[in-house]
């Protein structure tokens, strides 16, 4: 799998970043640096890491920012997630630059294309489940035909934990989200039909 190395600064996001999602950071105005105050600013790497963290992983997501506007001593950023990156060494705080290694999006395969076949089967069911038992979900959802985009966009729909989330986004290759995405369905499917009653009930 071919990487390219490039240099971003690093942000703390509240929720995991997944590439193709959305979310709005606040940073204080004594975190503002270089490319920041600007509003062409480039790409920023995004980590999950609620504040009572004390270190942040290595893996998380190339970020474009989408919007801005301050408040008092607040900058808020709207940022659209791009690409999974890995860091070359842990961040070591907000605003800090970081290399981070980006890797290969894989298009496609015969086994990865069947695998998002089976993954859109999955994410019915389980959406169906969720219907079920009260919950609005759509039961018609269709997930995109590329593996890679698929899986992230079954992370996005799962009802989890952030963690699991961030564990989702840490897979090492598309074969190992997808597997991992379809284990996370097939045991929140099971979940929901076996522990929740319908409202109600």
């Amino acid at each position: 799998m071919g990487l390219s190395v490039t240099r971003l600064l690093a942000v703390p996001v509240p929720r995991v970043l997944l590439p193709g999602g959305r979310v709005e950071i606040r940073l204080d105005r004594a975190m503002w640096r270089g490319p920041l105050r600007n509003a062409s600013a480039p790409a920023l790497a995004a980590f999950y890491h609620p504040g009572s963290a004390s270190t942040w992983p290595e893996v998380g997501t190339m970020a474009g920012i989408v919007g801005r506007r301050s408040h008092h001593d607040q900058l808020y950023l709207r940022l659209r997630g791009l690409r999974r990156i890995r860091a070359a060494s842990v961040p070591a705080g907000p605003a800090v630059e970081v290399d981070v290694e980006i890797g290969a999006v894989h298009e496609g395969s015969g086994e990865l294309d069947a695998a998002v076949i089976e993954l859109q089967r999955l994410v019915r069911r389980y959406h169906a489940a969720l219907v079920e038992h009260g919950e609005r979900a759509d039961i018609a959802v269709s997930l995109p035909p590329a593996p890679e985009a698929a899986a992230y966009r079954v992370a996005s729909l799962l009802r989890v934990s952030e963690p699991e989330r961030q564990f989702l986004l840490e897979a090492e290759t598309t074969h190992d989200r997808l597997g991992r995405a379809m284990a996370a369905l097939r045991r929140e499917t099971e979940l929901l039909r076996r522990t929740m009653g319908p409202k109600g009930a």
